[in-house]
Protein backbone atom coordinates (compact mmCIF):
# COMPACT_ATOMS: atom_id res chain seq x y z
CA UNK A 1 0.00 0.00 0.00
CA UNK A 2 1.72 3.37 -0.82
CA UNK A 3 0.10 6.82 1.41
CA UNK A 4 -0.96 8.86 -1.75
CA UNK A 5 -1.24 9.11 -5.19
CA UNK A 6 1.90 11.23 -5.40
CA UNK A 7 3.86 8.05 -4.33
CA UNK A 8 1.89 5.53 -6.25
CA UNK A 9 2.59 7.85 -10.01
CA UNK A 10 6.30 7.55 -8.67
CA UNK A 11 5.73 3.81 -8.12
CA UNK A 12 4.82 3.41 -11.62
CA UNK A 13 7.52 5.40 -12.98
CA UNK A 14 10.05 4.22 -11.36
CA UNK A 15 9.12 0.25 -11.87
CA UNK A 16 8.55 -0.46 -8.29
CA UNK A 17 4.56 -1.23 -9.54
CA UNK A 18 2.61 -1.79 -12.82
CA UNK A 19 -0.01 0.68 -12.39
CA UNK A 20 -2.55 2.52 -10.41
CA UNK A 21 -5.95 3.31 -9.98
CA UNK A 22 -7.33 6.57 -9.54
CA UNK A 23 -8.78 9.77 -10.59
CA UNK A 24 -7.72 11.20 -14.22
CA UNK A 25 -7.53 14.69 -12.69
CA UNK A 26 -5.59 13.81 -9.97
CA UNK A 27 -3.39 12.35 -11.83
CA UNK A 28 -2.89 14.52 -14.60
CA UNK A 29 -2.25 16.54 -11.72
CA UNK A 30 0.68 14.88 -9.61
CA UNK A 31 2.19 13.92 -13.25
CA UNK A 32 2.48 17.85 -13.93
CA UNK A 33 3.57 18.59 -10.44
CA UNK A 34 6.29 15.69 -10.10
CA UNK A 35 7.08 16.24 -14.50
CA UNK A 36 6.43 12.46 -14.84
CA UNK A 37 5.97 11.75 -18.44
CA UNK A 38 6.28 8.16 -18.62
CA UNK A 39 2.84 7.09 -17.07
CA UNK A 40 -0.26 7.14 -19.37
CA UNK A 41 -3.94 5.97 -18.71
CA UNK A 42 -4.47 2.54 -19.16
CA UNK A 43 -8.39 2.77 -19.08
CA UNK A 44 -11.58 3.82 -17.56
CA UNK A 45 -14.78 1.99 -16.78
CA UNK A 46 -17.30 3.35 -19.13
CA UNK A 47 -20.95 2.53 -21.37
CA UNK A 48 -18.64 0.78 -23.61
CA UNK A 49 -16.56 -0.35 -21.15
CA UNK A 50 -13.20 2.15 -20.81
CA UNK A 51 -14.65 4.68 -23.88
CA UNK A 52 -15.14 8.47 -22.86
CA UNK A 53 -18.49 9.63 -23.68
CA UNK A 54 -18.80 12.43 -26.05
CA UNK A 55 -20.45 15.86 -25.39
CA UNK A 56 -22.44 17.11 -28.37
CA UNK A 57 -24.83 20.41 -28.95
CA UNK A 58 -28.18 19.41 -29.73
CA UNK A 59 -30.45 21.85 -31.57
CA UNK A 60 -34.37 21.86 -33.15
CA UNK A 61 -35.26 19.28 -35.67
CA UNK A 62 -36.32 22.43 -37.66
CA UNK A 63 -33.01 24.67 -37.69
CA UNK A 64 -30.47 22.44 -39.53
CA UNK A 65 -28.63 26.06 -40.51
CA UNK A 66 -28.25 26.48 -36.70
CA UNK A 67 -26.53 23.07 -35.99
CA UNK A 68 -24.54 24.14 -39.31
CA UNK A 69 -23.27 27.11 -37.90
CA UNK A 70 -22.50 25.73 -34.38
CA UNK A 71 -20.56 23.14 -36.15
CA UNK A 72 -18.23 25.75 -37.93
CA UNK A 73 -17.88 28.04 -34.57
CA UNK A 74 -16.36 24.38 -33.03
CA UNK A 75 -14.12 24.67 -36.02
CA UNK A 76 -13.02 28.35 -35.66
CA UNK A 77 -12.46 27.42 -31.53
CA UNK A 78 -8.72 26.19 -31.94
CA UNK A 79 -7.42 23.32 -30.11
CA UNK A 80 -5.28 25.40 -27.81
CA UNK A 81 -8.35 27.58 -26.84
CA UNK A 82 -10.46 24.22 -25.81
CA UNK A 83 -6.90 23.12 -23.76
CA UNK A 84 -7.67 26.23 -21.86
CA UNK A 85 -10.97 25.72 -21.34
CA UNK A 86 -10.31 21.94 -20.28
CA UNK A 87 -7.11 23.22 -18.49
CA UNK A 88 -9.12 25.73 -16.27
CA UNK A 89 -12.54 23.41 -15.57
CA UNK A 90 -10.70 20.08 -16.07
CA UNK A 91 -6.94 20.59 -14.97
CA UNK A 92 -6.25 17.49 -17.78
CA UNK A 93 -5.78 17.67 -21.69
CA UNK A 94 -3.08 17.08 -23.73
CA UNK A 95 -3.41 18.94 -27.23
CA UNK A 96 -2.47 21.86 -29.12
CA UNK A 97 -3.47 23.29 -32.35
CA UNK A 98 -3.33 26.65 -34.10
CA UNK A 99 -6.52 29.05 -34.53
CA UNK A 100 -9.15 28.13 -37.80
CA UNK A 101 -10.46 30.22 -40.13
CA UNK A 102 -13.60 29.11 -41.05
CA UNK A 103 -16.61 31.11 -43.56
CA UNK A 104 -20.32 31.22 -43.10
CA UNK A 105 -22.28 30.79 -45.89
CA UNK A 106 -24.82 33.93 -47.28
CA UNK A 107 -27.32 31.73 -45.92
CA UNK A 108 -25.74 31.26 -42.25
CA UNK A 109 -25.18 34.38 -42.32
CA UNK A 110 -28.69 36.26 -43.25
CA UNK A 111 -30.27 33.20 -40.80
CA UNK A 112 -28.09 34.26 -38.06
CA UNK A 113 -29.51 37.93 -38.81
CA UNK A 114 -33.44 37.23 -38.62
CA UNK A 115 -33.50 34.68 -35.60
CA UNK A 116 -32.55 34.68 -32.18
CA UNK A 117 -30.76 31.64 -29.81
CA UNK A 118 -31.58 30.01 -26.56
CA UNK A 119 -30.32 26.87 -25.41
CA UNK A 120 -31.38 24.79 -22.81
CA UNK A 121 -28.55 24.06 -20.00
CA UNK A 122 -28.11 22.01 -17.10
CA UNK A 123 -27.93 24.31 -14.09
CA UNK A 124 -27.04 21.67 -12.02
CA UNK A 125 -23.70 19.91 -13.59
CA UNK A 126 -20.57 21.16 -12.70
CA UNK A 127 -17.75 22.18 -13.46
CA UNK A 128 -19.47 21.36 -17.04
CA UNK A 129 -22.65 24.22 -16.26
CA UNK A 130 -23.80 25.41 -13.27
CA UNK A 131 -25.19 28.34 -11.42
CA UNK A 132 -22.13 29.94 -9.89
CA UNK A 133 -21.92 32.19 -6.01
CA UNK A 134 -23.60 35.39 -7.92
CA UNK A 135 -26.22 33.05 -9.54
CA UNK A 136 -25.07 33.53 -13.07
CA UNK A 137 -24.08 30.25 -15.57
CA UNK A 138 -20.32 29.23 -15.33
CA UNK A 139 -18.75 26.00 -16.44
CA UNK A 140 -16.78 24.60 -19.50
CA UNK A 141 -19.67 24.09 -21.58
CA UNK A 142 -20.69 28.10 -20.50
CA UNK A 143 -17.46 29.50 -20.96
CA UNK A 144 -17.10 27.43 -24.85
CA UNK A 145 -20.74 28.73 -26.04
CA UNK A 146 -19.44 32.24 -25.10
CA UNK A 147 -16.37 31.35 -27.63
CA UNK A 148 -19.56 31.07 -30.74
CA UNK A 149 -20.70 34.82 -29.46
CA UNK A 150 -17.48 36.32 -30.00
CA UNK A 151 -16.14 34.21 -33.24
CA UNK A 152 -20.11 34.76 -34.88
CA UNK A 153 -20.22 37.99 -33.41
CA UNK A 154 -23.86 36.92 -32.19
CA UNK A 155 -26.04 37.09 -28.50
CA UNK A 156 -26.51 33.48 -27.33
CA UNK A 157 -29.34 33.32 -24.10
CA UNK A 158 -29.42 30.53 -21.69
CA UNK A 159 -32.41 28.78 -20.05
CA UNK A 160 -31.11 26.71 -17.19
CA UNK A 161 -32.99 23.85 -15.17
CA UNK A 162 -32.49 20.66 -13.46
CA UNK A 163 -31.71 18.17 -16.58
CA UNK A 164 -35.15 16.42 -17.24
CA UNK A 165 -36.91 19.87 -17.80
CA UNK A 166 -34.10 21.39 -19.59
CA UNK A 167 -34.59 18.00 -22.13
CA UNK A 168 -38.17 18.27 -22.32
CA UNK A 169 -37.86 22.03 -23.48
CA UNK A 170 -35.22 21.54 -26.04
CA UNK A 171 -37.45 18.61 -27.52
CA UNK A 172 -40.76 20.52 -27.96
CA UNK A 173 -38.52 23.21 -29.51
CA UNK A 174 -39.43 25.97 -26.12
CA UNK A 175 -36.08 26.63 -26.42
CA UNK A 176 -33.66 25.91 -29.35
CA UNK A 177 -31.23 23.47 -28.28
CA UNK A 178 -29.62 21.87 -25.55
CA UNK A 179 -25.69 21.71 -23.92
CA UNK A 180 -24.39 18.52 -22.91
CA UNK A 181 -26.58 16.10 -24.73
CA UNK A 182 -25.66 12.81 -25.88
CA UNK A 183 -27.49 11.27 -29.47
CA UNK A 184 -29.91 8.84 -29.12
CA UNK A 185 -32.46 7.39 -31.18
CA UNK A 186 -35.18 8.75 -29.28
CA UNK A 187 -33.53 12.26 -29.53
CA UNK A 188 -32.31 11.52 -33.24
CA UNK A 189 -35.76 11.77 -34.19
CA UNK A 190 -36.29 15.60 -32.30
CA UNK A 191 -32.94 17.32 -32.41
CA UNK A 192 -30.04 17.69 -34.87
CA UNK A 193 -26.97 16.94 -33.40
CA UNK A 194 -23.24 18.86 -33.71
CA UNK A 195 -19.71 16.87 -33.81
CA UNK A 196 -19.04 16.64 -30.27
CA UNK A 197 -16.59 18.85 -29.19
CA UNK A 198 -15.13 17.24 -25.61
CA UNK A 199 -14.76 13.66 -24.28
CA UNK A 200 -15.62 13.17 -20.70
CA UNK A 201 -14.52 9.88 -19.07
CA UNK A 202 -17.36 7.96 -17.39
CA UNK A 203 -16.49 6.40 -13.69
CA UNK A 204 -18.09 4.04 -11.37
CA UNK A 205 -17.69 4.97 -8.23
CA UNK A 206 -18.39 3.00 -4.81
CA UNK A 207 -17.60 2.99 -1.22
CA UNK A 208 -13.86 2.27 0.26
CA UNK A 209 -14.11 -1.29 1.05
CA UNK A 210 -15.93 -1.93 -2.39
CA UNK A 211 -13.91 -4.37 -3.73
CA UNK A 212 -12.72 -3.13 -7.54
CA UNK A 213 -14.86 -3.56 -10.30
CA UNK A 214 -13.38 -4.40 -13.90
CA UNK A 215 -16.15 -4.16 -16.01
CA UNK A 216 -19.94 -3.37 -15.70
CA UNK A 217 -20.57 -7.20 -16.25
CA UNK A 218 -19.14 -7.71 -12.64
CA UNK A 219 -22.22 -5.75 -11.16
CA UNK A 220 -25.25 -9.02 -11.46
CA UNK A 221 -27.62 -8.01 -9.04
CA UNK A 222 -25.95 -4.32 -7.84
CA UNK A 223 -28.03 -1.29 -7.12
CA UNK A 224 -26.67 1.58 -9.30
CA UNK A 225 -27.17 5.15 -9.22
CA UNK A 226 -27.51 7.16 -12.67
CA UNK A 227 -28.62 10.85 -13.19
CA UNK A 228 -32.38 10.38 -14.58
CA UNK A 229 -33.16 11.05 -18.17
CA UNK A 230 -29.52 10.99 -19.55
CA UNK A 231 -27.72 8.85 -21.55
CA UNK A 232 -26.67 6.37 -19.65
CA UNK A 233 -30.30 5.88 -17.51
CA UNK A 234 -31.30 5.16 -21.05
CA UNK A 235 -28.36 2.62 -22.08
CA UNK A 236 -27.01 0.82 -19.22
CA UNK A 237 -30.55 -0.91 -18.57
CA UNK A 238 -30.89 -2.46 -22.04
CA UNK A 239 -26.78 -3.09 -21.99
CA UNK A 240 -26.61 -4.82 -18.82
CA UNK A 241 -30.19 -6.17 -17.55
CA UNK A 242 -28.95 -7.95 -14.60
CA UNK A 243 -27.84 -4.55 -13.00
CA UNK A 244 -30.43 -2.43 -11.27
CA UNK A 245 -29.94 0.41 -12.55
CA UNK A 246 -31.75 3.73 -10.34
CA UNK A 247 -32.64 7.02 -11.66
CA UNK A 248 -31.58 10.15 -9.02
CA UNK A 249 -31.74 13.56 -9.61
CA UNK A 250 -28.67 14.91 -8.57
CA UNK A 251 -25.36 13.50 -7.94
CA UNK A 252 -25.16 14.93 -4.37
CA UNK A 253 -28.64 12.71 -4.19
CA UNK A 254 -26.85 9.68 -5.24
CA UNK A 255 -23.40 10.40 -3.17
CA UNK A 256 -25.63 10.55 -0.34
CA UNK A 257 -27.02 7.34 -0.84
CA UNK A 258 -24.38 5.86 -1.40
CA UNK A 259 -22.34 6.81 0.97
CA UNK A 260 -25.10 5.64 3.68
CA UNK A 261 -25.57 1.91 1.97
CA UNK A 262 -28.74 2.73 -0.14
CA UNK A 263 -27.18 1.63 -3.21
CA UNK A 264 -23.47 -0.07 -4.22
CA UNK A 265 -22.60 2.80 -6.50
CA UNK A 266 -23.36 5.55 -8.92
CA UNK A 267 -22.19 5.78 -12.24
CA UNK A 268 -21.98 8.74 -14.21
CA UNK A 269 -19.02 11.65 -15.72
CA UNK A 270 -15.80 11.48 -14.08
CA UNK A 271 -15.13 14.80 -13.55
CA UNK A 272 -19.18 16.01 -12.77
CA UNK A 273 -18.97 13.50 -9.62
CA UNK A 274 -15.73 14.18 -8.58
CA UNK A 275 -16.72 18.00 -8.25
CA UNK A 276 -19.70 17.45 -6.36
CA UNK A 277 -17.30 14.75 -3.95
CA UNK A 278 -14.65 17.70 -3.43
CA UNK A 279 -17.47 20.17 -2.53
Amino acid sequence: LVKDTAESIQAVAFDKADALLDLIPVIEYYKRKLAISNVKLGGTLGLDEGAPIPIYIGVRKDWPLLASIFNKAMKMVSDEELLALQNKWFRWAETEGAQRQVELTGDEKRWLSNNTITLSVDDRYAPMNFRNAEGKMDGLSIDYIRMFEKKLDISINFDARPWPEALANATVHKTDGIINANPTPELDEKLLFTKPYIEVPMALFTRNETPEYQSLKELKGKRILVKRKTVEALILPKRYPSVEIIEIDSYKEALSLLSTEQADGVFGHLIVVNHEMEK
